[in-house]
Formats: C-alpha cells, structure tokens, sequence
C-alpha cells in the first residue's frame, strides 16, 4: 500500500490556490521568498469578511499552505475565525451546496483539509466523503460523477486519497483507489498532460493540446513512454467556481521548489472535531 497523498497535497495546493502569483525567478532568495509569502498572507487577511469568510474558499487552501491555520485567522471585525466560518458554511445541508454535483463536495473536502475540518464530520448531517462517494460510477469502474467531465475523478482521488477514520484506519479501500489512478493513467493525452474532457477511448482528444486543469500529474507513478517535451503535469481549477473552470489569472507551471517545501510543512493533515 503506498502513501497517495505525498503525491498529491503539494501539486495539489500549488495548482488550486497559488496559482495567481507569478513563477519564483530562479534567483529568488529564501529571503525573498519568504518576504513575498508574508506579504500574501498580510493581503490575505485584510480580505477577511464581516462573517469570518472569504469571497473564495480556496483562500483556506493558501492559508495552509503558508503555515497559517485558518482557526487563528480573525481580523478585529470578523465575527468569527476563518474555520468556525466554513465548517458552519458546508455543514448547514439545508443551504449548501447550491447546486448538486460532485465537484462542490470535491471542493469543500479539500479546502476542508486545509482549514483544519475534517471532511467526514463537518457537522452531524454534512460527511463530505460520503458525499464524494455516492458519485461513484459503477458502470464506468474509477470514474466519479459523470465520465465525460473528467475532473470530477482527478478532484475525487485528491480527496479521498488520505482521508483517515479517527482511529487512523484508511477511510476508502486501497483497491477502489487505484481503479481511478488507472483511470488518470488512461486519459493522459499524447502530450503528457490532461484536461477536464474525458480522453479514454477516444485518440482524437488524447491528441490535442492538454490544458492546466487540476493536479493530476502528481498521481502518476510510471514515466510515459511519449514523447514529452511540451509537457505540462500541473493543472488548475477555478477559485470561484467548481474545480476544472479555467480562470485567466491562473498561473501555468508546476510551484517553485521553496513552494513546495512549504507546503509539504503546511498543516493539511490537521483534524477538528465538528
């Protein structure tokens, strides 16, 4: 059994919530680094609502991965801190979410993760993993929602990969998977990268130009045997929307190295009791 989620979290994070600030220049110091991700954090919360939100939730996601739990994020004018806020949001089944569909919960569940929530028991009626789980495409093994919009099994295996019972026990089956890591695996286009289309099946699609999408590139565990020199592993979701919804300030490109150091330190694998 291999541990998924190191694969996953940092291309993950980089992808969904780190996207609008420009690459490191490779003379960038630790220093500067460090001075830009301050400043980001500083901005970050100034944007802070009334109601302890964010016009984004994935702003929970850029919090974490710059080290800042979300419980201890409340301006003087917030009526509560930023996870209280989202825990409170998601777990209110009555209102949210909107609109029904597997990348909403897919959302939550990680953004979740990086405020400190544990998907499983946002509230006594909200278990977001169930949620994903219900997507389930039994007759299209791997697959979560509807196949043709690929994204949502990418968004469902980053969501599921980790996630853990409170005794520690592997909540979802190792088997189950790695039926959608064959599935990320099978709709690798020519390439090398993805995009939110199903490819599988069809080499028309597997043949144009892949687009950053969602973090799938971090899954993969074999080298392809295509030729690869205009590959792009990384992929990106909408902040404002669902996963998969290209936004034009996103940034292209896999996180610097000093991006992902720090997000591999970040406290994604926090759990808060509902």
């Amino acid at each position: 059994m291999r541990p998924i989620i190191g694969r996953l979290v940092p291309l993950a994070a980089a992808a969904c919530v780190l996207l609008s600030a420009p690459a490191a220049r490779a003379t960038s110091t630790p220093a500067e680094v460090e001075a830009s991700v301050t400043k980001g954090v500083t901005y970050l919360k100034s944007a802070q609502q009334t109601n302890g939100g964010f016009a984004s939730d994935w702003d929970l996601s850029s919090f974490a991965s710059a080290g800042v739990a979300a419980a201890n994020v409340k301006n003087a004018g917030a009526s509560t801190d930023a996870r209280t806020w989202y825990r409170e949001l998601v777990g209110n089944t009555s209102t949210w979410p909107k609109e029904a569909r597997v990348t909403e919960d897919e959302r939550a569940a990680l953004n979740g993760y990086a405020a400190g929530i544990d998907p499983g028991r946002v509230s006594k009626t909200q278990n977001l993993i169930a949620q994903i789980a219900s997507y389930y495409q039994t007759a299209n093994p791997g697959y979560y929602g509807e196949p043709s919009v690929f994204e949502g099994t990418v968004f469902a295996l980053l969501a599921l990969a980790d996630t853990k019972t409170r005794t520690g026990l592997q909540r979802v089956p190792q088997a189950l998977l790695e039926k959608s890591i064959a599935v990320v695996d099978a709709n690798q286009h020519i390439d090398g990268g993805w995009n939110y289309r199903k490819a599988e099946g069809s080499e028309e699609i597997r043949k144009s130009a892949s687009e950053p999408l969602t973090p799938a590139g971090s899954i993969r565990r074999k080298k392809a045997s295509r030729p690869t020199k205009k590959r792009r592993r990384s992929t990106s979701s909408s902040p404002n929307s669902s996963p998969g919804e290209v936004s034009g300030t996103q940034r292209r490109g896999a996180p610097s190295t000093n991006t992902q150091a720090r997000m591999r330190s970040a406290p994604w694998r926090e759990r808060a009791s509902p």
